[in-house]
This record gives structure tokens, C-alpha cells and sequence, in this order.
């Protein structure tokens, strides 16, 4: 623990970006500044449910917990970041789906499995990792490419069984330690006895750790995705003219943006847009809020109606150095419209973005989801196949907390005709009406913490769909059915003429009746994989 107080660093916003819809928290008080916080908070609520407060620098005296609510985004501008400092309290900051009301405590998510990929464990005295018991086959940790200073211990399970797993050595790199339900070569055709054999293949309940000491603290990576560009340099889409009311037509404004600058900030808003915006090799679309500043392609926009010539309402440049985030997309009822084609190189990056449907934009709709979780209730929506699909990637780069949750599209994340480098960091898919995430012909991917789940108006939904690939690693993937469905499905990830395949983590689960039956099934073997928690599992490291 540090034995002096933290000192605030410098902020990546040193002057507040203009929003006419955020709120702006005002300077410290020099007393309890949790009142005026969580007063902010409410603000947003009242207004839109979801929005932006910005807090300038300064040192903020924390009393009681500070709950915000999913939606809700504190940003810091100034030459500083601003410093928040609890004083008698547990918990600074509860992040919640419901903030407290009257007898009714906070409403929390649920915890998942842990997958980790180069971390940094420094003088920890205790288990750098603690976790449950050991026999329990939905108890998963898989850690890549780390290293520990000082930290002895690196596992134990906290029945005591076993031994935990140590190194001795001041300095040691963790290549990998699994804990779990391990399957090697997932779907050979061949059995014990060479025998052809459709059986899923053995599992086995194990530990494994393979690590090496160290003369050195060796340099930390470095990042994959870029920084954003000064706030000096952003340039309003409005000051080209863009109105954002959802009814004025902006795509000329958005055009000339492009043209004219390099950085384009988008504040809150709702922009209108009838033709593709194809963007500049090194554009970067700024925005901060993706639920509340919206792409809208409007009902049966022309160019946008035919599914076997599909057009893109934003488009990338071929091998660029784009960047996108903090924006949202919405579309209705245009069979041939891709959200985002994105065509990017290896240092390009889609961050914070949000694909959607209209009904997010009720403020009550999270309260009364979450009040109705397992009633009948649920959105009035459309089951059509309109939009094509979210996200199209025939580039590479890094994609990170991005929602594609569009009720009406055919696919959700499509990945083809790709050897260019990517990496997904945390993307939901979900509610789509043939494939969640279909990927073909793509090589040397990874994508961690990528999660899928069926609607009970789309039971023939596929979860990930996998054709001609190479080399792909999955760290913690989720294949999640809901609990309304009332129909089974035979498999969550089906592979055709793919090799190299690597799962770290791989879950397979509803809290209905009908999970997907099989967590992969592999179509030029026929053989099944049947286990639904799975901790390691390799897929055919030689081509057919």
C-alpha cells in the first residue's frame, strides 16, 4: 500500500469539451463535496437517464459512498485529473445498475470468471490470485503472460487443496496458469484405439503453471490502441454545422467535417445521416457519451435496402490509423445498411461504441428491466431482418467495450477476408437473428472477454460462427441463451476448415431451461464438444 498520499496525474482533457446536454459539477468545496456529487448524479437521471457530468480538477472530500448508476459517466478535465478522497468509508465509488432508494439497496451485476492477460503483480505477501474450491467445475482462472516482483505465492484455492502454486524466485513470468476443465485437440476424429470415434473428447480437471525466473523487471507492454488527440485539437461537428436533433439531416455537415479536419468532436445529440461517411485515413470521431450521441439512419433511407449489396453508414480507410469512440448507431427498417465497415490497419482503434435499438433512449427502460427481470415484461420491438449487420471488419486494429444489441439486424459482429492483427477487449453481442458473431477467412486474432445471448425470438441464433480461419485465441467467451427460450439449440460455436483454435475460458450457460446443448461442434469431423464450462481447450493445431 502507498505510505503517502496519491497525487492526482495529468488529466486527458485539460479544458472541458462543450455539451449542451452534460452537466458541470462545480469546484470543490473544501468540505463534504458527496452531497453535490451525487446531487449531479440525480440530475442526469432527471433529465435523460443517461449523460455526461464533467468535474474539473481539484481535491474532492469523499464522506459516504458516491452510487452511480450504469449510463452515467464522471470525466475530469483540467491540467489535472481531479482527486477524490474517502474519509471513514469502505467504498468510494459504488458502481450499480440502480443507485439506493428508500428500503431497496443498490442493484448489482453478476461476477464472472477470471481471465487475465499481462499483468503486473508487485510485493504481495498473500496469494496473488485466491480463488474457491477447487473441485468446482464452474471455478475458472487462466492468467497469460504476466510477471510478479516480490510475490511468492501465486495461487491457492481457499479449501486448501491443494498445495498452492508457488515460485520462489524475486522476479518470475507467468506464461500461463489454467485452472479448470482442460481439452486437448478438441475435435479429432480419432479415438483411444484409432478408431473413428463422435464422442466428445476426454476432459480433464487440472492445474497448470508454467513459469520462468527472471534477472530483471523486464519493460511493461505497451499499449495497443492510441491515445486521444488533445482536446486543443478537436474540432465541434457543430461549428460545421451539424444541428443533432434527429430530424435535420446532417450528413453534409459530418462530409464537410471530414474534409476540413482531423479530429472531429461530436457532442450529445442525434445526427441524422442519409449517405455514407467515408473517413480520411487518420480522421479520429470523438464522442463521450455512445447511448446518448447517436448515428440515426432513418427508415428506408435509399442505397440502404439491399441485403446483397450492403452499404455502410461509416467507413474506414483501408489500412488507416482511424479512431472511433464514444458514439452510438440506430437504425430501423434498412435491409442493406452496415453501421460500421471498418477497413483499418493494426494501430487503428473502435472504442465505447454502442449499436443499438430506439428503446434505450427511455430513461425508465433500466429501472423496469431490471424491476422485471424475470416477469413477462420486455421492449415492444420489431422481429424483422432489417439491418445487415453492426459491426463489419475487413481490417484489424483494436475494438474495446463496444455493445452491438440491435434487435432487428441478421448479424451482430462480422470479421471476414482479414490477416491484418486485431484485438477485441470486452464486447457484448446480442439479440441478433442469425449469427451473433460470424468470422471467416481471418488470421491471427484474439478476443477476450467476448460475450453472445440469444433472444426467445431468435432460437436458431448461433453464437459464433466460424469458417476458414486460422490461428484465433478466445480468452473467457460466453454463450449465453435466456431464459425464456423455450426451444434447445444443438451448439453455441460452430467451426468449419479452421485451425490453430485456442479457448481460454469458455462458458455455455442460461439460467432457463434450454442452454445451448453443445459448446462447440466442428463440421468437417462431426464430432462435438458437450462440456459447457470449459477452462483450456485447443482445436485442431494442424490444418486438415
Amino acid at each position: 500500500m502507498p505510505t503517502t498520499p496519491a497525487q492526482p496525474s495529468a488529466s486527458a482533457f485539460n479544458i472541458a469539451p462543450t455539451d449542451p446536454n452534460a452537466v458541470y459539477l462545480q469546484a470543490p468545496t473544501g468540505g463534504d463535496d458527496t452531497p453535490a456529487i451525487q446531487e449531479a448524479i440525480a440530475e442526469v437521471r432527471r433529465r435523460d437517464g443517461y449523460g455526461l457530468i464533467f468535474v474539473p480538477e481539484g481535491l474532492y472530500q469523499i464522506h459516504s459512498t458516491v452510487y452511480l448508476p450504469l449510463g452515467i459517466r464522471l470525466v475530469g478535465f483540467g491540467a489535472a485529473r481531479p482527486l477524490f478522497r474517502g474519509h471513514g468509508i469502505e467504498l468510494l465509488i459504488h458502481v450499480c445498475n440502480l443507485p439506493p432508494t428508500g428500503d431497496r439497496p443498490a442493484v448489482d451485476g453478476d461476477i464472472d470468471q477470471l481471465f487475465a492477460r499481462e499483468c503486473r503483480f508487485e510485493n504481495i505477501s498473500a496469494a496473488v490470485v485466491q480463488t474457491a474450491d477447487r473441485d468446482d467445475v464452474d471455478n475458472m482462472v487462466n492468467i497469460v503472460n504476466s510477471v510478479c516482483t516480490n510475490s511468492p505465492v501465486f495461487l491457492e484455492f481457499r479449501n486448501d487443496t491443494p498445495e498452492p502454486i508457488a515460485n520462489s524466485s524475486p522476479i518470475y513470468h507467468v506464461r500461463t496458469c489454467s485452472h479448470g476443465l482442460h481439452i486437448t485437440n478438441a475435435t479429432r476424429r480419432l479415438g483411444p484405439f484409432g478408431t473413428p470415434t463422435d464422442l466428445t473428447p476426454p476432459a480433464l480437471q487440472k492445474t497448470t503453471f508454467d513459469t520462468r525466473a527472471l534477472e530483471a523487471i523486464p519493460p511493461a507492454p505497451g499499449k495497443d490502441y492510441p491515445n486521444l488527440p488533445p482536446v486543443e485539437e478537436w474540432v465541434s461537428v457543430r461549428d460545421a454545422g451539424a444541428v443533432g436533433d434527429g430530424a435535420t439531416d446532417d450528413t453534409h455537415a459530418f462530409k464537410r467535417a471530414i474534409a476540413e479536419h482531423r479530429v472531429i468532436y461530436v457532442p450529445t445529440g442525434r445526427y441524422r445521416i442519409t449517405d455514407t461517411l467515408t473517413l480520411r485515413a487518420d480522421t479520429v470521431i470523438i464522442g463521450l457519451q455512445p447511448i446518448r450521441t447517436l448515428f440515426v439512419l432513418p427508415p428506408d433511407t435509399p442505397g440502404f435496402g439491399d441485403p446483397g449489396n450492403p452499404k455502410p453508414v461509416i467507413e474506414s480507410a483501408h489500412d488507416g490509423t482511424n479512431m472511433v469512440t464514444g458514439v452510438g448507431f440506430y437504425s430501423e427498417e434498412n435491409p442493406g445498411a452496415v453501421m460500421l465497415k471498418w477497413l483499418s490497419g493494426k494501430d487503428s482503434c473502435a472504442d465505447d461504441v454502442w449499436f443499438g435499438k430506439e428503446y434505450l433512449t427511455n430513461p425508465e427502460y433500466l429501472d423496469r428491466w431490471t424491476r422485471n427481470r424475470d416477469g413477462d415484461w420486455r421492449p415492444d420491438r420489431p422481429v424483422t431482418s432489417t439491418t445487415r449487420c453492426g459491426l463489419w471488419i475487413t481490417g484489424g486494429g483494436t475494438f474495446k467495450n463496444i455493445w452491438i444489441s440491435d434487435w432487428s439486424a441478421a448479424v451482430g459482429l462480422l470479421i471476414t477476408d482479414t490477416s491484418t492483427p486485431g484485438r477485441i477487449y470486452g464486447i457484448s453481442v446480442e439479440h441478433h437473428l442469425e449469427n451473433e458473431v460470424r468470422i471467416q477467412n481471418a488470421v491471427g486474432w484474439s478476443l477476450d472477454a467476448l460475450q453472445t445471448e440469444a433472444d426467445d425470438y431468435a432460437e436458431h441464433t448461433l453464437a459464433v460462427d466460424m469458417a476458414d480461419c486460422r490461428d484465433i485465441t478466445f480468452g473467457n467467451l460466453f454463450a449465453y441463451r435466456r431464459v425464456a427460450l423455450e426451444t434447445s439449440h444443438p451448439h453455441a460455436v460452430r467451426i468449419q476448415g479452421c485451425a490453430g483454435l485456442t479457448f481460454r475460458g469458455l462458458h455455455v450457460f442460461s439460467w432457463g431451461p434450454h442452454p445451448f446443448s453443445n459448446s462447440l461442434y466442428d463440421a468437417d469431423t462431426q464430432v462435438y464438444v458437450r462440456h459447457r464450462e470449459i477452462a483450456h481447450m485447443t482445436v485442431r493445431q494442424e490444418a486438415l
